[in-house]
């Protein structure tokens, strides 16, 4: 039996799962024996994560210039457009999306650091 003690065990490598890691990979918690658990042993083009960014989050260079939105246009059908129509600016907490091979890739490599 392996008696290998961890601090911390994050059971999961998705999103939240790997986030949480590389959030734990700082000097700050080098003292930490962390251990992440995933029956996974490859990591592919399995999701797309989209969210508002609100902060500083470490992955903005995996936001591709294509998957960065800072205003929208809503069109209802059968309503008068100039009377739903307009365009919604959140240029301060725009919408992202990466895709899950560029994260893992990301995540991994700064896990592994």
């Amino acid at each position: 039996m392996d008696s290998t003690h961890f601090d911390i065990v994050i059971v999961g490598a998705g999103l939240a799962g790997l986030s949480l890691a590389t959030r734990l990979c700082t000097p700050q918690f080098a003292h930490l024996r962390i251990a992440v658990v995933d029956p996974r042993t490859t990591f592919g083009a399995t999701h797309t994560w989209s969210f508002f960014q609100q902060e500083w989050h470490g992955f903005e260079n995996c936001v591709a210039s294509n998957r960065q939105w800072c205003n929208i246009r809503v069109h209802a059908a059968g309503v008068q457009l100039s009377s739903l129509s307009r365009a919604h600016d959140f240029a301060a907490t725009p919408y992202c999306s990466i895709e899950s091979t560029i994260f893992y890739e990301k995540s991994l490599q700064l896990i592994a650091g």
